[in-house]
């Protein structure tokens, strides 16, 4: 039966998507539904229970996320991981669909720490699939148009949402993610279905759930210890890589618990603010539109250095129309780094390390900067004083600016574009 409904499916597909567009497809779709459910949670947990129960809701989210290790990635590797993707996508519609229902807090914290830890597994398994289904020439061109479109759409997402939040309530924003995983499920089995189909007799569910559960409980130890969480590579190409991205998501980190403290400070009205975070998005949107050629010839020390100015002057600025147009220059450049240096890392892989393997390391990694540049910011934010948090960010870009001078020079790189 389900032989039969993947081959008509197949049928189709040619008409409908090819396998990039279908790439860009689930991802805006997932991103879309994942900003709903954002700004659900951010609504119903604020309204109900205040910002402390807020807080302790992402940082819930951020500790799932971080459970997913490279040890998990490498124990489910030898199973169909398409099969396995198709059935984390039902679950976590049916997660984000108990959501919707009137739970308590706790139960909202259990749920949400669910949803992320799948979906940490989720998107690793994707990254996996563009790794094999995209041209090594063009996998920094597709990466940087997913940030473009992931991105343009974080900007889109709240107006909708806040839109229909208002007009139906917070729950349909949770259904309509759950619907988004649905829909996206689809269009993965109808461009890529899914290979060795009677092999899903031979995955057993219940050996991959304790494979999960063995290695979340080992990865919070190894947290703890700081052990087991290094990516070795002798390769320097992509040490530096591993390390300009460790800094950059510092960066990213720092600009997004600045901006909304700084708009205050400036007594910048709703409006205004809307205006700029608009214009981030423009930039981010104009990303989409760049061919193989051009983003070729945009590295990522120029990327760098634009970036690094149009931050530093629109967090100086106290002109709303200067903040509005650096604004739109760092959008566009934020988008073009990180798809490079996601590309970038993905064609220079260390050897016996499976595409999997890496982007649950990077997952987790990120997740623990997020947690240290909030808990971080929690004590500045104590002080009064915004501008220690501004002094750290255009440190850690200037440091930025040094690894990616490192990037490029011919001695300690193999091809970085």
């Amino acid at each position: 039966m389900i032989s039969f409904i993947e081959n008509t499916l197949r049928k189709y597909k040619q008409i409908i998507f090819t396998k990039t567009i279908a790439i860009y497809a689930i991802c805006a779709i997932n991103s879309f539904g994942s900003f709903c459910t954002i700004l659900a949670i951010n609504l119903m947990v604020q309204k109900k229970y205040g910002n402390t129960a807020l807080s302790i809701s992402w940082l819930i989210s951020s500790l799932s996320i971080a459970a997913f290790s490279r040890n998990a990635a490498r124990s489910i590797s030898d199973f169909n991981l398409q099969l396995i993707y198709i059935i984390l996508q039902i679950i976590l519609a049916i997660n984000v669909f108990i959501l919707s229902i009137n739970f308590n807090l706790f139960q909202i914290y259990f749920f949400l720490s669910i949803s992320s830890y799948l979906s940490a597994i989720s998107s690793s398994i994707f990254r996996d699939f563009i790794s094999k289904n995209v041209e090594e020439n063009k996998i920094i061109l597709v990466f940087q148009k997913m940030g473009g479109i992931t991105t343009s759409i974080m900007s889109i997402a709240p107006i909708i949402g806040a839109y229909l939040a208002a007009k139906l309530g917070f729950n349909v924003l949770l259904i309509i993610d759950s619907l988004s995983f649905f829909i996206s499920g689809f269009i993965f089995i109808l461009v890529f279905g899914i290979s060795n189909i009677n092999s899903y007799c031979h995955t057993n569910l219940f050996q991959i759930l304790k494979i999960f559960l063995t290695e979340t409980l080992k990865s919070y130890i190894d947290l703890c210890k700081a052990n087991r969480m290094k990516l070795k590579s002798q390769d320097i190409s992509f040490k530096i890589l591993k390390n300009y991205w460790y800094l950059f998501l510092f960066s990213g980190a720092f600009i997004n618990i600045i901006e909304f403290p700084l708009f205050n400070q400036r007594n910048l009205s709703i409006q205004e603010v809307g205006y700029i975070l608009t214009s981030w998005g423009l930039g981010n949107l104009i990303v989409i539109f760049l061919n193989e050629k051009a983003s070729k010839k945009i590295n990522v020390f120029i990327s760098t250095i634009f970036f690094s100015i149009s931050i530093i002057i629109s967090f100086i600025s106290t002109n709303f129309i200067t903040m509005c147009i650096f604004f739109l220059i760092g959008g566009f450049f934020y988008t073009v780094i990180s798809g490079n240096i996601k590309g970038n890392l993905q064609i220079n892989i260390p050897e016996n390390t499976s595409s999997i393997e890496l982007w649950a390391h990077l997952s987790q990694r990120m997740s623990i900067i997020n947690i240290s540049v909030f808990t971080f910011s929690a004590l500045i934010f104590k002080l009064n004083n915004i501008n220690y948090l501004i002094f750290i960010l255009i440190l850690f870009l200037f440091i930025l600016l040094i690894f990616s001078y490192e990037l490029i020079s011919k001695k300690q790189r193999k091809t970085i574009s």
